[in-house]
């Protein structure tokens, strides 16, 4: 009897340890929920959009499949922010179409969104790894786009999507000018005691990771907004208060919470997408601000650096007259490059070093 006790406490953790390393793709990426979510996906025209899909190929040899949403007429398009779209584990792009067609219609955003590999109609198995190279595909595929390329890019993303876009952003955070997520967790272990307790101290054991508390620390600059339900039965409210207060950027960091919204029905609470158009105006603003500000120092560091150079040219005339036109030039050039940079506001812009007035180096 003590033989058969001995077994099973040693047999069934041995089980449990195989099977969560084993299957745990499987658990996590629920891309058969709802039932038929492999099967059928909705297209944009269900919805009143632009019905444009395009098939990706990413850099492993997977097709995934892509709606591409853009504003009629390529002025209007260039104009309009363009929202990188990445859902949650479950469902497909197809589901995520009503939040494409406020995004798109009432707010005119030019959308992009794409199911990842294993999901909906796209080729290959869901992974870690291979999310993250389907996100790098999209951001490639828009940075080709003949117009697409030309607007200011948003990343969003929901839950598991969030994961994906803190991760891209963090790499490519030139490329973008704001990330909005929404009830994300700050890494799969620190997850799973929440979701499955019995497995708490088996976690050692999980491989698909996603630590976006470590993701999120290496975006610098860009704005942020955190919208997060306090009813959320999945993810923790706590890891998304975590991710907000961890994160290091200069930009904005707003955070928008939902008093009564759970893990799936966040877009559908009061002020959601008021608070997503709010803070892509504000960011805006601070783009055109920092262009504008960006262009009137170019020109004021010129002046200023030849009311400079009169002193020298003075007391060093031979010395002027013998430098040769390309000489200056590239002496002013090297001049703007060595600059550094200063908050203002909650953008970080450029700004030179500081002598005369911390104006020009």
């Amino acid at each position: 009897m003590f033989l058969y006790l001995l077994y099973f406490t040693i047999a069934i953790p041995i089980a449990l340890s195989v099977l969560l390393y084993c299957y745990q793709c499987d658990l996590l990426y629920a891309a058969g929920f709802p039932t038929g979510s492999r099967l059928v996906v909705a297209t944009p025209g269900q919805y009143g959009l632009p019905d444009k899909e395009e098939v990706l190929m990413t850099k492993d040899g997977v097709r995934l499949r892509c709606y591409v949403l853009l504003q009629r007429g390529d002025d209007v398009a260039i104009q309009s922010p363009t929202v990188l779209c990445f859902h949650s584990h479950t469902g497909n792009m197809g589901h995520r179409l009503p939040i494409a067609q406020v995004l798109f219609k009432k707010l005119g955003y030019n959308v992009v969104m794409l199911s990842y590999r294993g999901y909906g109609l796209s080729e290959g198995k869901p992974s870690e790894k291979g999310l993250l190279i389907d996100a790098e595909t999209a951001l490639d595929y828009i940075l080709h786009h003949p117009v697409l390329r030309h607007t200011r890019l948003v990343a969003y993303g929901q839950s598991l999507g969030g994961a994906v876009a803190i991760n891209l952003v963090s790499k490519n955070e030139d490329k973008f000018v704001a990330l909005v997520v929404e009830n994300t967790f700050l890494s799969v272990p620190l997850l799973i005691p929440h979701i499955f307790p019995a497995l708490r101290h088996l976690v050692y054991l999980c491989h698909q990771t996603w630590r976006s508390y470590k993701s999120i620390r290496y975006i610098r600059h860009i704005p942020i907004l955190f919208l997060s339900s306090m009813k959320d039965e999945l993810v923790p409210p706590q890891h998304m208060a975590k991710l907000f207060k961890i994160s290091r950027t200069t930009g904005m960091k707003v955070w928008r919470d939902f008093e009564n919204g759970t893990h799936n029905d966040t877009c559908m609470q009061k002020g959601y997408f008021e608070a997503i158009a709010e803070f892509i105006c504000d960011n805006k603003k601070i783009y055109r601000l920092s262009l504008s500000f960006s262009s009137s120092l170019s020109s004021l560091n010129i002046f200023i650096i030849y009311l400079l150079f009169i002193p020298y040219y003075c007391h060093l005339k031979e010395t002027v007259i013998a430098m040769s036109h390309s000489t200056v030039d590239s002496l002013l050039i090297l001049t703007r490059r060595k600059s550094r940079e200063v908050t203002i506001g909650h953008n970080r812009l450029p700004f030179l070093s500081p002598l005369c007035f911390s104006i020009c180096i």
